[in-house]
């Protein structure tokens, strides 16, 4: 009798054990999975965020492009203003040289009044 409660202890013990072992794989499974979907979403946030910076670069070389395309308008139209000034003191330097001979045929001629 004593043989036959051992064997029943210890057929039960291995049930519980079976049992736990069974839980303990479900929980491990369940903990996996967790961490998986957590993954999976830590992912496609950094998918996202990758994306939108992507966006922002694209935009910003759109910017680039524009403000390089208003430099070189800007720079065109600065030397176009600098001839146009070289071109009109070369004029006024010359039109003051006539005024100064002017001048001085002016004091010629009223000294000989």
């Amino acid at each position: 009798m004593f043989s036959r409660q051992s064997d029943n202890m210890r057929s039960k013990k291995s049930l519980a054990n079976s049992r736990n072992s069974k839980k303990a794989q479900e929980t491990r499974q369940e903990i996996a999975e967790a961490e998986k979907r957590k993954l999976k979403c830590d992912f496609e946030g950094l998918q996202d965020a990758f994306a939108k910076l992507e966006e922002k670069h694209i935009e910003s070389q759109k910017e680039y492009i524009h403000l390089k395309k208003e430099n070189t308008m800007l720079v065109e139209d600065n030397a176009k203003l600098k001839k146009e000034n070289d071109v009109e003191e070369t004029g006024a330097a010359g039109a003051g040289g006539l005024l100064q001979l002017s001048l001085v045929e002016l004091l010629v001629l009223s000294s000989s009044f």
